[in-house]
């Protein structure tokens, strides 16, 4: 397969993950990042999550264009987060009610709310879900995550302690160092720190306006 999106942080997703391992894109955007890798792992093994609402029109249609009615293996419209929101949902099964949606593009939300709630109000009534959550319902034998989340990369993290030490995935996390300190008063180090505590090591693929960041267990 020939990549043009991110080729050293997909390529390597692509070198690592096999047909039949489950994968969970988190930030998917418009779909084209899970397009990409259940190419390798196959359609019913992926996960896609995505806070904006109004993506998942697209990313809906994207998918049906080459899938068709095949499911994913799962899906989330909400946000990853260190604790979940009451009645929040993972779809098995089905598509969220938000693909049904008027595809938008004047809008974006902001990962800050996880950490200063009270700003705004229409981001903290959002679904949201730990990762130990959603990897408690899929119950994978072996499984990788990316995760682009605009700085709130370790307030995802801090939501799969369990996942971090019974299943050992491997992670491909885009670190922005800047919105990390702006939007939380944390700084890149944290997030090494923390992943280095859970016994990872870390491997720079690219840096552009974020460091593409592969993470696998030590004793690998």
């Amino acid at each position: 397969m020939t990549l043009t999106y991110e080729p050293e942080h997909f390529g390597s997703v692509l070198e690592h993950m096999r047909e039949g391992d489950t994968f969970i894109d988190i930030g998917a955007y418009d779909g084209t990042t899970s397009l990409i890798v259940a190419e390798e792992v196959g359609p019913e093994n992926l996960v896609i999550v995505e806070p904006a609402e109004y993506n998942w029109p697209t990313i809906k249609l994207n998918w049906e264009k080459k899938y068709g009615s095949q499911m994913p293996r799962a899906v989330f419209s909400g946000f990853v987060a260190a604790e979940d929101k009451p009645d929040s949902r993972l779809y098995v099964g089905e598509w969220p009610p938000q693909c049904g949606n008027p595809m938008r593009t004047d809008d974006k939300l902001d990962f800050r709310w996880l950490h200063y709630v009270n700003e705004d109000e229409s981001c903290a009534a959002l679904p949201r879900l730990t990762i130990d959550t959603i990897v408690g319902q899929l119950a994978p034998a072996k499984l990788g995550i990316t995760m682009d989340v605009e700085g709130a990369e370790l307030q995802a993290l801090l939501g799969a302690k369990d996942t971090l030490t019974r299943i050992r995935p491997l992670f491909w996390i885009s670190v922005h160092p800047q919105f990390m300190e702006e939007r939380f008063d944390q700084k890149a180090e944290d997030l090494y720190a923390f992943m280095d505590h859970y016994g990872y090591k870390s491997t720079l693929l690219k840096t552009d306006q974020e460091d593409h960041v592969f993470f696998q267990p030590k004793e690998l």
